[in-house]
């Protein structure tokens, strides 16, 4: 009886940025991916892959980390990744394709896997933390909240997107990321939508969440208008008017009130 081949895998992975100092490295979430994929199969049977600018200096990270082979869908700097990822894993056809729950930089919209298993027409097992291969099954251990765990099985194809809670990423060798080799491919992605037509403005700040108190809706109000202390005290014996004008002021002072 033969042995049966070893599943081909896919990690898709992002260009990350350090929060602080902007550094390009590895996505965290897609680290982890690529360190579950390493131990599901053998590294011959890991395909890393990218879309976007092959020059990015976060790609030798991951290669840091033990990929032995990343390709590089070259597309525009504006152009949607999706496209080309889906075109590309269409053709490959791997059993799992595994990515973080959302990349590092740029929108961070989470949306990537979840699109790429519409259109390839696979079931997606989200918050995954640990997963095996049995035949031609995959069975996940997905992250709950509040730290609860629950296994769920798949037939694969799959994807499976990896939570930042699975075990750390593989120890970083910089010997590996300098001998590694990037294999970049031309694609064909659309472009986003014209620059010119997109509309800057500046961020507005977050509303303020008022704190929840027990009591009456006139318990509540009084217990909020006392927190500045003597200066609201003067809320005691005025007229409807002067009370409302008070108020009014209170809550453009606290930001919860548009000037106006």
């Amino acid at each position: 009886m033969t042995a049966s081949k070893p599943a081909t895998l896919a990690v898709l992975v992002a260009a990350g940025r350090h929060p602080v100092s902007g550094r390009p490295m590895a996505a965290p979430c897609d680290g982890r991916a690529l360190g579950l994929a390493r131990r599901l199969v053998p590294g011959d049977g890991i395909h890393v892959l990218h879309a976007g600018n092959p020059n990015d200096g976060a790609l030798r990270d991951y290669l840091g980390l033990g990929a032995h082979r990343l390709t590089v869908l070259d597309i525009a700097g504006d152009a949607d990744p999706v496209p080309a990822l889906i075109d590309h894993l269409a053709r490959m056809a791997p059993a799992l394709v595994l990515t973080g729950a959302r990349s590092h930089a740029g929108e961070d919209s989470g949306m990537v896997p979840y699109l790429i298993a519409e259109a390839l027409d696979r079931p997606l097992i989200s918050s995954v933390v640990d997963a095996d291969i049995d035949g031609d099954g995959v069975t996940a251990t997905q992250a709950l909240p509040g730290g609860g765990r629950q296994r769920i099985a798949a037939k694969m194809p799959a994807v499976l997107t990896v939570d930042a809670r699975t075990l750390a990423m593989a120890v970083h060798a910089s010997a590996r990321a300098r001998r590694g080799d990037i294999n970049v491919v031309a694609a064909v992605a659309p472009r986003d939508t014209a620059p010119e037509t997109w509309i800057e403005a500046p961020a507005r700040r977050r509303q303020r969440r008022l704190a929840t108190v027990a009591g009456s809706a006139a318990e509540r109000m009084a217990m909020l208008l006392d927190t500045r202390g003597a200066r609201n005290a003067a809320l005691v014996d005025l007229d409807a008017e002067t009370a409302a004008r008070r108020v009014l002021d209170y809550l453009r002072g606290e930001g919860l009130l548009r000037n106006g």
